[in-house]
Parts: structure tokens; C-alpha cells; sequence
């Protein structure tokens, strides 16, 4: 898709997102996904529940729940996308049910569905539902999408902007893998013997993370952090990019240096 917009210029987040939803949706549903060419019929759903999702109407309700009883053109197209979601998830785990082979699993679905039900050998742990499996595959598919497909961006950018890292990485991954073995697949235990591809992974997501602050969280007893009391039952939100940029741990907090991670020697 890319070499065919040679020339021109290319909206890389959108084909990034499209690239992410096609490999989340085979992980997570199976090859048939691909066959049945069902792929952008499930990326258009979710970027329908983004972008309503996203929209101040939604927002505000947020900041003022109370407004959720009020009529709202957006909340009403959120839940219809929310519904179509929902429905695209219930009909894979309706079918993955149906074909499912006790021990044996093709995708990510099959695997949770072989332990639905079944009651778990640790001590304190619940069982697992189909409920459950249902909001994994959401969670994927949602939270899974255009947060990687910014980061992969972050790091097209930063590397045309640092074009000497670029050839390292490349001289790196042909020491590796053989020149021109452009196709060929690192598997994820292997990543040591790329140290400069996991710094400048680790560099990307440092300067540039999914989120700013991270999901609230509440104290179970009373702590302190740094001299500050925090009594028991307060909201924390962490503040990862304030901590991702402070001077007195970083070296050069907002320069793009994958040399801090290690890999000095490689630069």
C-alpha cells in the first residue's frame, strides 16, 4: 500500500492503524478473518467507536456525568457503535465455540475459550467467563490499535530525523538477520542479540508515550513518596511523561538519544 503512494505524500498513522488491526484481528480471530476479508469491515467499527469516543459531547460527560441523562446525539452514536462491536466480537466467539477442539487452539480466542468455566488450581483466583474473553478481545482490538499505530509513527519520525541511527539499525538487523532479509521474523526471544533495536524502541516510547499520565490507581494504606503523606484511599495518577523528561534522571531528557539505553558503543 505504501509503495503504491510512492511520490506522494502518505498519511503513515492511517496505514500504521490498518497494519495493526489486520495483525491484532488474525491473533486474536484466526486466519479465517483474512480469508472472509473481514479485516476492514472490523477496522472501520473501530474507528467509528474512536472517533465518537473522542468527540466533546462524550468528553463532558465525563467531567459532568449527570449530563448522560440529557439527550446527546453523540452518546446515542457511541452505544450504536459500541453495539456493532460488541456484535462483531459475539459472532467470532459464537463461531470460535462451535469449532472448537478440546486442547488444541488456532488463535488467541480459542486458547482463553479452553479454560472458560473451568475452575482455577490457584488459591484467591476467579474463574474465567465468556464475558471475560469478550472484553479481552475488545481490549485489544480498541486499546490496542491506534496505540501502537502512533508509536510505530513516533518512530518513522524521529528516524528520518536521525538518519545516522537509521543506518545503524539497518547494518544491525542485516549483522543479524543476512543483507536483503528484509522478510525475515526475529522471534521476540531472540531481541537480545538487538540491542539498538530495543533502545531506540525503549527511546520512542520514553519521548513519545501512549498516554501521558498513566490510569488512576487508590491507596490501599498510608504511604510517602519523597517526604509527601499520602493517606489511605487517595486517587494517584502517575505522571509518566513528567517522569519520562526529568532532568535529574535523564542525560538529555529531550533529545531523541537511544544511547542512553545501553547502546552508547553502537552509536
Amino acid at each position: 500500500r505504501m509503495r503504491a503512494q510512492a511520490g506522494t505524500p502518505v498519511a503513515i498513522e492511517e496505514e500504521f492503524s490498518l497494519l495493526t488491526c489486520s495483525i491484532i484481528c488474525h491473533l486474536t480471530f484466526g486466519d479465517k478473518i483474512k480469508e472472509d476479508n473481514l479485516v476492514p469491515a472490523y477496522y472501520k467499527c473501530i474507528q467509528e467507536v474512536l472517533k465518537t469516543w473522542s468527540h466533546w459531547s462524550i468528553q463532558i460527560v465525563d467531567v459532568i456525568p449527570f449530563l448522560r441523562f440529557f439527550p446527546n446525539p453523540g452518546l446515542r452514536r457511541l452505544k450504536q457503535a459500541i453495539e456493532k462491536r460488541d456484535h462483531i466480537v459475539e459472532k467470532q466467539l459464537r463461531q470460535h465455540k462451535e469449532s472448537l477442539v478440546a486442547g488444541q487452539w488456532r488463535d488467541m480466542m480459542d486458547y482463553m475459550l479452553q479454560v472458560v468455566a473451568q475452575p482455577s488450581m490457584e488459591e484467591g483466583s476467579g474463574q474465567l467467563l465468556e464475558g471475560h474473553v469478550h472484553m479481552a478481545a475488545v481490549d485489544l482490538l480498541i486499546g490496542g490499535t491506534e496505540t501502537t499505530a502512533n508509536t510505530l509513527s513516533w518512530a518513522v519520525v524521529f528516524l528520518l530525523h536521525h538518519p545516522e541511527i537509521q543506518q545503524r539499525l539497518q547494518e544491525e538487523l542485516d549483522h543479524q538477520l543476512g543483507p536483503g532479509a528484509s522478510s525475515s521474523r526475529v522471534p521476540y526471544k531472540d531481541r537480545a542479540q538487538l540491542p539498538l533495536l530495543n533502545a531506540t524502541i525503549a527511546e520512542v516510547l520514553r519521548l513519545r508515550p501512549v498516554v501521558p499520565l498513566a490510569l488512576p490507581h487508590r491507596t490501599t494504606r498510608p504511604s510517602s513518596i519523597s517526604g509527601y503523606d499520602i493517606p489511605e484511599g487517595t486517587v494517584i495518577i502517575p505522571n509518566l511523561q513528567g517522569a519520562h523528561l526529568d532532568e535529574m534522571v535523564w542525560e538529555r531528557p529531550h533529545e531523541f538519544w537511544p544511547g542512553m539505553w545501553g547502546a552508547r558503543g553502537l552509536l
